[in-house]
């Protein structure tokens, strides 16, 4: 058999790739080469499965506009193809008074980034998450998410 496309990997980025091609040109032929008897075996199927935000980065850089933009298309797409997804969101805790001055860097990058996200007290925090050690505050960063990513894929 012939095919106009061949892609190497049954990870995440060969799959995007192969979709995005069917979708811009359905008459497409394509065949994935994977090594192993699974999708995804490797780091593609072992990750996390965070959909980070960009909090960390600073405004303006290209991991924070990837990281944000990619987090909201996987979000979208788990949506669409009714793959797992939970936005619960995360905190990010400061657990001295020297991180505790950081929380206003990541709270400007969120608001920068266009990032759900709010400062909380030791409280509020408690409220989310009684076992955490927040003398010092924290961010809930609302729009972290978590997917399956084995479904993704």
């Amino acid at each position: 058999m012939n095919y106009d496309v061949v892609v190497a990997g049954g990870g995440i980025i060969g799959l995007t790739v192969a979709h995005h091609l069917l979708k811009s040109r359905p008459d497409l032929k394509i065949l994935i080469l994977e090594k192993e008897t699974v999708l995804g075996m490797h780091a593609s199927g072992r990750n996390s499965g965070v959909l980070h935000t960009g909090i960390y980065y600073p405004p303006e850089t290209l991991k924070a506009k990837f990281c944000k933009k990619g987090a909201d298309l996987l979000f979208s797409y788990a949506k669409q193809h009714q793959v797992p997804v939970r936005k619960d969101g995360k905190i990010i805790i400061a657990r001295s008074e020297e991180n505790a001055v950081g929380l206003s860097t990541l709270m400007r990058n969120a608001k920068q980034n266009g990032i759900n996200a709010v400062l909380m007290d030791r409280a509020q925090i408690k409220q989310i998450e009684p076992h955490a050690f927040a003398e010092f505050g924290g961010i809930h960063c609302r729009d972290t998410a978590v997917i399956d990513s084995k479904k993704v894929l």
